[in-house]
């Protein structure tokens, strides 16, 4: 009798461990779902009742206010190689558009985004209702690095894969 309870006990933690050792989806949606309250809160300033509301909703306090609050958050949030990749694509204008909202502005659809785990591993898809009532989805792609998670990557509600878009200056027209 103790040896089999041993046995179950000594398989109860192994399977345990084996788990716990596994990186988790809800890791990753807990993440991206802390990165968009603090970024969609960092540019939707305007919208005062709503914008009170979104903070409380999601437990986002001690919000920098500062005009680079948004760059700042993408620097510590994404790949070294997807913040430049976004930073010339901006700079030659190939990227007109906030890549991690899948628009230029800001507006109050952005309040009720949701993250869910893609069908690939390590990629999860940003929802929400744009201001004409149409879902916008974003895929974004989470990475390890140091023991930390950054994003590495983009695909857009326009089909464009970030870090596949071209920066050559020949197609700084593309605009």
């Amino acid at each position: 009798m103790k040896k089999k309870m041993f046995f179950c006990l000594f398989l109860f933690l192994g399977s345990s461990t084996f788990i716990i050792g596994q990186p988790s989806q809800d890791i990753g949606i807990n993440y991206l779902n802390e990165f968009y309250a603090r970024y969609v809160a960092s540019c939707c300033k305007e919208y005062n009742e709503s914008y009170f509301d979104f903070l409380k909703n999601h437990g986002v306090q001690n919000i920098d206010s500062s005009a680079d609050a948004e760059e700042r958050l993408l620097k510590e949030n994404c790949t070294d190689e997807l913040y430049a990749k976004i930073d010339s694509l901006r700079v030659l204008y190939i990227l007109d558009y906030d890549p991690f909202i899948c628009a230029q502005d800001c507006f109050k659809g952005l309040f009720s985004f949701s993250i869910t785990n893609h069908s690939i591993p390590e990629w999860y898809q940003m929802n929400y209702m744009d201001d004409s009532n149409q879902e916008r989805v974003i895929y974004l792609n989470l990475v390890k690095i140091n023991g930390k998670l950054k994003i590495a990557n983009i695909r857009t509600c326009l089909n464009e894969d970030i870090m596949d878009l071209s920066t050559n200056e020949e197609n700084a027209e593309y605009k």
